[in-house]
């Protein structure tokens, strides 16, 4: 996967993502059947300058053909080749009849959980907060009263 970093787009049209992937073929020289998928990787706002404030874009595109060839003929500093990161599952050296417990379903309890089952364990989540639509609501009166 090819990686173009630093897009520079302005504030004003930032929802343009068809006017971001255009000028993402344009750096790679590429027309649109030549591209597999192109996704948004990073989006954040340069306000170094103080009149002079745009969104700044890291978009990952997938072609078809060999990608190394394509960069070393782009040659250039904001492009560059890589590769989607694999979580390894860890290695379970043990048996038991027992299971896992995972208490809380928080994002570390969603994410013990996750990973406990990748593992070929079929853990146990006890959560004691209210049932989902009670939490939306909870959230809702939150920001509207400000008060917990």
């Amino acid at each position: 996967m090819i990686r173009i970093s630093e897009l520079r787009v302005e504030l004003d049209a930032a929802e343009d993502k068809e006017a971001l992937f255009k000028r993402a073929n344009k750096i790679l020289r590429l027309s649109d059947d030549q591209i597999k998928s192109i996704k948004l990787s990073k989006r954040s706002i340069d306000s170094r300058k103080k009149d002079d404030i745009f969104y700044s874009f890291n978009v990952d595109v997938e072609v078809f053909g060999d990608e190394e060839a394509l960069l070393k003929r782009i040659n250039s500093k904001k492009v560059s080749l890589v590769s989607e990161p694999v979580l390894p599952s860890p290695k379970i050296d043990f048996t038991s009849e027992l299971r896992p417990v995972v208490v809380g379903f928080g994002p570390a309890g969603m994410f013990a959980s996750l990973t406990l089952a990748r593992a070929g364990l079929k853990p146990v989540v006890i959560e004691r907060g209210s049932d989902v639509d009670t939490r939306i609501d909870d959230v809702k009166k939150f920001f509207s009263t400000r008060m917990l």
